[in-house]
């Protein structure tokens, strides 16, 4: 439920509590002093290089082949500054162990596959994203 009274409420306590401001402050200060100690997370490179051309048909028959995908579809998205692409198909496993043993299982092969890929001779096999949706067990 969205209590937006209570909240604003909430938030005027807060605002007013003298010691949780201090608190705050001296803690956003301490982060400032010691900027120099954090890591900056980055973009890796693969993502900024300029990846040879390669037809998005070759892309997917290769990630197709890869993954041991069956029904696949590609869906291009095109904006402003990206030009990208969706994969998605159907991956049958093997004998169903335990939901725990089935997800570790096709995590595995999900990041097995992707280290196939980075592997290969077109660079922006490095930018793949790869995941899992509707696991079920077919009886």
């Amino acid at each position: 439920k969205n209590d937006v009274t209570a909240y604003d409420a909430y938030r005027s306590t807060l605002s007013k509590d003298a010691n949780l401001n201090k608190e705050y402050q001296d803690y956003m200060q301490m982060l400032v002093d010691n900027r120099e100690k954090y890591n900056v997370p980055l973009v890796s490179d693969d993502y900024l290089a300029n990846h040879a051309s390669k037809p998005v048909s070759d892309i997917a028959a290769e990630i197709t082949a890869e993954a041991k995908l069956k029904n696949v579809s590609v869906k291009k998205n095109k904006s402003q500054f990206f030009n990208t692409f969706t994969l998605q198909g159907t991956y049958t496993g093997t004998a169903a162990k335990g939901e725990y043993e089935d997800w570790k299982t096709i995590t595995q092969n999900v990041n097995d596959t992707l280290k196939r890929l980075s592997a290969k001779e077109w660079t922006g096999y490095k930018t793949v994203t790869a995941y899992f949706v509707n696991y079920r067990v077919n009886a």
